[in-house]
């Protein structure tokens, strides 16, 4: 969510359009802000987490729709099958976390500081390798992935620089 924030900001930057993504940037701002207050309380720094990720969820959206209102055309068919396999891989990695951090507390604990690390560590970095790999090696060879343009994506970047 964070990547994408910056990618479709600079979408309207090549349109020559800084107030929409600076608009956008201050309501999701204010709502970051009523999120983390509503959220802190009941649950503390994980509660600051959410709030950010809602947040970047609600600038993202409203970036995307904004953009699709200002071009004619923003396909983004393409993207659906790629983002349904990464939210399941997101929510596997979720649970293989909290998963590997109970185990983690039940057989190691964290009474020194190596102890600590890893308590942080192993549960943050086992699910991203597993279902990283997991992901490159079930993601679908589309044509034009091999660094050759598609047509579909030149009339885009055409219709972006006639716009201009």
């Amino acid at each position: 969510m964070f990547s994408m924030t910056n990618i479709l900001a600079r979408a309207f930057f090549a349109l020559n359009d800084i107030r929409t993504p600076m608009k956008i940037s201050v309501l999701c701002l204010v709502l970051n802000l009523g999120f983390a207050i509503w959220l802190v309380h009941p649950y503390r720094e994980a509660g600051l987490g959410v709030a950010n990720t809602l947040s970047a969820c609600f600038n993202v959206s409203l970036l995307t729709y904004a953009l699709r209102r200002k071009l004619a055309r923003l396909d983004m068919a393409g993207l659906r099958q790629t983002l349904l396999v990464l939210a399941l891989d997101a929510i596997m990695a979720g649970l293989v976390a909290a998963l590997v951090s109970a185990l983690w507390e039940l057989y190691f604990g964290h009474r020194t500081l190596p102890l600590k690390l890893g308590a942080v560590f192993v549960p943050e970095r086992l699910p991203g390798w597993f279902t990283g790999s997991r992901a490159l090696a079930e993601s679908p060879r589309r044509p034009g992935t091999d660094g050759t343009a598609r047509a579909e994506d030149l009339a885009v970047a055409a219709e972006v620089i006639r716009q201009c």
